[in-house]
């Protein structure tokens, strides 16, 4: 696939020890992406922090205090950690496996320090695209896959309007969907189910409206082209290689699209009690 070797700028450029950068810039990128959204969802899940009040403050005594609501909201980490060691498991042996074959130490973080010919001649970003051709090519691997796929979509939009409606910000919402893509999605949506399940509770966020926020094109152009570029992935997998990456990256993008665009705005709250009544007077 020479295109997309000479967008990875294969050779174009060297570190001081003779290494292409694109051999070192694409996983560490990755792997960065996916450190700065896992803290970020650190820094902001909600049962770790208080519930917001009506004024947005929270008073000292109900800070961290055990409830029902925070106790099973908390029960979502063992699911997350336990998805986190099985996924990571096969990918780090997969990584081991799939750097050997260039002559590197059976090792996972032969992707960062494995200095053969053979693997600097490689662009950067084979490695996750030979993951994904694996699992494309293999008949049981893909038919788990493409049901994940096809759940994942719904998933993602359901995400999103759903983190507006409590009002968390892009920012957060943009921090579970790149660790689910970039890390794991059985990972990070057992924690936004548990933040989301935890504002739920909130007196700030029971006052709004049950109406349902307007949906657009914004949430529907997306999820179509995510779900023609997994139906087009296993069609293009050994036939058209650059679509078949094209497709790849396109099904991880563009689900990121309404919570880039952050299009629609939860409902107003109703009004508080008694303040309806004061234009009466």
């Amino acid at each position: 696939c020479k295109q997309v070797q000479l967008l990875l700028g294969r050779g174009m450029t060297s570190a001081p020890d003779g290494v292409p950068l694109n051999v070192l810039f694409l996983p560490g990128l990755y792997f960065s992406a996916l450190l700065v959204a896992a803290l970020e969802i650190l820094r902001n899940w909600a049962p770790l922090r208080t519930r917001p009040t009506l004024d947005g403050s929270a008073t000292a005594s109900a800070k961290l205090l055990p409830s029902a609501g925070r106790l099973a909201a908390l029960g979502a980490l063992p699911f997350a950690l336990g998805a986190l060691r099985l996924t990571w498991g096969l990918i780090f042996a997969f990584f081991a496996e799939h750097t050997s074959a260039y002559g590197c130490p059976s090792s996972a973080l032969s992707l960062f320090t494995c200095r053969t010919p053979a693997w600097l001649a490689e662009s950067g970003g084979e490695t996750f695209v030979e993951a994904y051709v694996q699992v494309t090519d293999d008949p049981g691997g893909w038919f788990w896959s493409s049901q994940l796929l096809m759940w994942v979509v719904p998933g993602c939009i359901h995400l999103h309007v759903e983190s507006v409606r409590l009002g968390m910000s892009r920012r957060a919402q943009l921090a579970y969907l790149i660790l689910g893509f970039l890390g794991a999605i059985s990972v990070a949506l057992p924690l936004w189910m548990a933040h989301a399940s935890f504002l739920r509770g909130a007196p700030k966020f029971q006052l709004h409206s049950v109406a349902e926020p307007q949906v657009g094109l914004f949430l529907v152009v997306p999820a179509c082209v995510a779900i023609a570029s997994a139906m087009a992935l296993p069609h293009t997998v050994h036939t058209a290689r650059t679509t078949y990456i094209v497709c790849l990256a396109a099904l991880h993008f563009v689900l990121m699209v309404p919570s880039l665009l952050n299009g629609i705005r939860p409902p107003p709250p109703p009004p508080r009690p008694g303040a309806s009544s004061l234009g009466r007077s």
